[in-house]
This record gives structure tokens, sequence and C-alpha cells, in this order.
């Protein structure tokens, strides 16, 4: 007789719902993924047009799925932490725009995958937005 029964049949019964369930939560984050994308390219847009305040919102709604699908240190995320950037910074404010410029520039430093010309990119609209604010 095997010892604990029930607890290897709960066992196996959670084996095969994690089965299941592991691809639901991949197609899940891709989804997720794929519209954060989505946001960006229309806050991006709402950007070239000048409204800065539809363009805000569209960013911070990418931002929030991609901190929910990647974590705050993923290159997705900081994409979107420089679109903020870019739009505080076309709307003058300057030390809002530093700080979301900062907090893309740390994370696109430290990545896995990290790309030199998105830190490139980022410590230049740094030093604009510093440059902008007179310090």
């Amino acid at each position: 007789m095997k010892p604990f029964p029930r607890l290897q049949a709960l066992i196996y019964l959670l084996n095969i719902c994690l089965t299941l369930l592991f691809p639901v939560a991949l197609i899940a984050q891709e989804s997720s993924a794929q519209q954060s994308t989505e946001l960006l390219k229309v806050a991006k847009s709402h950007l070239d047009s000048l409204d800065y305040d539809l363009a805000f919102e569209q960013g911070e709604k990418a931002l929030s799925l991609y901190k929910a699908s990647f974590g705050i240190e993923h290159l997705q995320t900081s994409k979107a932490l420089h679109l903020l950037g870019k739009i505080e910074f076309e709307r003058g404010d300057f030390d809002q725009a530093i700080s979301y410029f900062t907090l893309a520039l740390t994370i696109r430093e430290n990545a896995k995958d990290r790309k030199d010309s998105l830190v490139l990119q980022t410590l230049i609209a740094l030093g604009h937005a510093t440059e902008g604010k007179g310090d």
C-alpha cells in the first residue's frame, strides 16, 4: 500500500491542471504584450499629433500592461517609460520627464538583453530634459 495515496492523487491532479493552464497563461501574457504594443503605438500617434493628454493616457495603460506581463525591469517596460518621458518633455514638465527617462535608463542599462542603442537614446533624451530644466 502506498503511503499518502490521497496526497499522491492530489499531486497528480495538480500536475494535470498546471499542464493545462500553463499554455493559457502564456497566451494571456502574449495577448497582454500585444495589447501593450498597440497602446504604445496609439500613444506615439497621439504624441505626433500633439494630443499630449491622450498620448499620456495610452502610454500609462501600456506601462501598466507591460509591468503586469513582464515586470518593471523588462526592456518592453522601459519603452513605455521612455515614451512617457517624451510626452512629459513635450508638455514642458522636465522634472517628470527626467524621472521617466531615469527609470527607463536604469532598466535599459541593467537588462540581460541590453541594447546599447536604447541606452544611448535614453541618455540623449535625459540630457535634453536636463538642459530644458536649466540644470
